[in-house]
């Protein structure tokens, strides 16, 4: 295993944190224990560790280093949602070291907001180093959703917003650029001057690409304007 270990899950299973309808310590419990059986079966497909499927599981929890208190109990939580979301394709991770300072340490529900916004943050930029993004869509995975939803559900001010994006920039590693362009440009793994300086690029040749369209356009209706005269 690697140094660093992360817990990967779907991010529906956020669904209810942001406004406490799904209690904070379920939702961990979730993240672990599906983490924990997606492995299992991970090793379950490359035939290692053959003995029964519990059994398999609670190797998989000793090699992400997680002593399991109960162990039938969470084989059975990371089966249930495991196959409860077996269609869905936006996954998620969230280090090992994060995941135990929420588990075991009292946090503000400001940490928490921060968190779910990291996490969705990092389910929309997926494998690439950065991505453009808008709010709906970022207030759409914090609730939960794979794609923008109107009706997400989160009510936060424009302040309020702003205040967790800034927050993640200074302590969460999130790096965002959102001048003079419609949503914005956020990466992780990238330093702020090449985000800034591939997302001007992009803009600047996304401008010179409408403008060719536009000229283009212009100048087939004037040549059908001159067929006429």
């Amino acid at each position: 295993m690697a140094d660093q270990i992360y817990y990967q899950f779907p991010i529906e299973l956020i669904k209810g944190v942001f406004n406490d309808s799904k209690k904070k310590q379920e939702f961990l419990n979730e993240i672990l224990y599906y983490s924990i059986f997606a492995f299992s079966e991970e090793l379950k497909n490359k035939n290692e560790y053959e003995e029964n499927d519990i059994q398999r599981f609670n190797a998989s929890a000793k090699l992400l280093n997680v002593s399991l208190g109960n162990l039938e109990n969470a084989y059975r939580i990371g089966e249930t949602k495991y196959y409860e979301h077996s269609g869905n394709k936006c996954l998620v991770n969230l280090n090992n070291d994060i995941f135990w300072q929420f588990y075991k340490e009292e946090k503000s529900d400001f940490d928490w907001r921060c968190l779910i916004a990291f996490l969705a943050i990092k389910s929309i930029i997926g494998r690439k180093k950065y991505t453009k993004t808008n709010n709906t869509f970022l207030l759409s995975r914090m609730a939960g959703f794979s794609a923008t939803n109107e009706d997400h559900g989160i009510k936060l001010t424009r302040y309020q917003l702003d205040k967790i994006k800034t927050e993640l920039q200074l302590n969460w590693h999130i790096v965002y650029h959102g001048r003079n362009t419609r949503g914005f440009f956020v990466g992780i793994n990238i330093s702020l001057e090449d985000l800034m300086l591939d997302s001007e690029t992009k803009k600047k040749s996304n401008r010179e690409k409408a403008l060719r369209e536009q000229k283009n356009i212009l100048y087939m209706k004037t040549m059908e304007k001159l067929k006429k005269i």
